[in-house]
């Protein structure tokens, strides 16, 4: 149930701080900029009101750039057009549903690096490219990244062009998950795995789970032979890079450090957005990115939902929102380590 009424001072004066806070979030918030709007959204109900009903009004005006070719400063001239309405009627429900699944099933996704070089604030973090896959699996792009989705009934493929993406992939034991670069293949055996691939070379590192790194398959012309190299299994920690210029190489497995990976993950640092995500998950996030690790201490505070954006930097900022908004009792240990649990259980 609303707490405000369309109309009330009130209800106008949160909007006007909810488009506010949407600005700031923007381009970046502060670690005192965060703490600030946490403090905000926790003083009233009505905030998080007013801040979701801006962003689905500021989604619906996103919809308008589709409408606008890429580079251009014109608007496109069939906005408006006067509504071709004898064309819907040449089509057949089967042949729009036809052109529907089309559309979903390859998409090219881009991210132009361009954005966060835009930033006005050079401390502030980018915010992150973060993809919901067809079947929820979610894929993170770095800038420059263009990657192709490719999905079918037997099989879920991304076809990345150029970059770096991390997956976090759903199991699915009917439909293989693989990336397609460079004609190396990535297959994932249920996991989280970073993809790079630039000037010709492959570097997978693998978070969680396993994963088949299969280099390109080698044809000899002169002795006719299509020569396809065993694949390489990685496990969590692992990690193997790979000249595609000379596809029967294997490549080199290295094991990492938590730090190790950490820094080779840094560029996903910034603003992360969850919705209605278990505090479970979001951890699991936070502690892959950062040296000091959050320690879930039982089942109902890893199972409390969050919906919000935080920075991936800030964790005491983050704890604090936990301790204040959500009454977790917070324990900082000297080794790095945040335990959070439901106030009131033992330590």
């Amino acid at each position: 149930m609303s707490t405000l009424q369309p109309g009330d001072p009130a209800e106008a004066g949160a909007q006007r701080e909810a488009l506010i806070w949407m600005s700031r979030i923007d381009r970046g918030l502060t670690p005192v900029e965060q703490d600030d709007f946490f403090a905000w959204l926790a003083h009233s109900p009505a905030h998080g009101e007013s801040l979701n009903r801006c962003r689905q009004r500021w989604r619906r005006l996103d919809r308008l750039a589709d409408w606008r070719p890429e580079y251009s400063v014109a608007p496109n001239p069939d906005l408006l057009a006067p509504c071709a309405r004898q064309r819907w009627r040449r089509w057949s429900v089967p042949a729009l549903l036809a052109a529907a699944c089309i559309g979903l099933m390859a998409t090219v996704w881009h991210r132009d690096g361009n954005e966060a070089r835009e930033t006005p604030a050079a401390s502030a973090p980018k915010p992150e490219d973060r993809r919901i896959l067809p079947d929820q699996s979610v894929v993170k792009l770095n800038d420059g990244t263009v990657l192709e989705v490719l999905f079918t009934a037997t099989e879920r493929r991304i076809r990345l062009r150029s970059g770096e993406a991390f997956f976090k992939v759903t199991k699915d034991p009917n439909r293989p998950f693989v990336v397609e670069a460079g004609g190396a293949t990535v297959r994932a055996l249920g996991t989280a795995f970073n993809v790079r691939f630039a000037g010709g070379e492959l570097d997978v590192l693998v978070a969680e789970g396993r994963v088949e790194v299969a280099p390109p398959i080698a044809v000899h012309r002169e002795q006719s032979v299509t020569l396809a190299p065993d694949p390489t299994v990685l496990g969590a920690s692992q990690r193997v890079s790979l000249s595609l210029a000379a596809p029967l190489g294997r490549g080199q497995i290295a094991t990492l450090t938590r730090r190790e990976i950490q820094q080779t993950l840094a560029w996903q640092h910034g603003l992360m957005t969850f919705q209605d995500q278990p505090l479970a998950a979001i951890v699991e996030e936070l502690n892959r990115l950062n040296q000091r690790q959050i320690v879930l201490m039982d089942e109902p505070i890893a199972a409390l939902r969050f919906s919000g954006t935080i920075r991936s930097d800030n964790l005491d900022g983050f704890v604090r929102l936990l301790e204040t908004s959500f009454g977790a009792g917070v324990t900082q240990r000297d080794n790095n380590e945040i335990q959070i649990r439901t106030r009131g259980t033992p330590r």
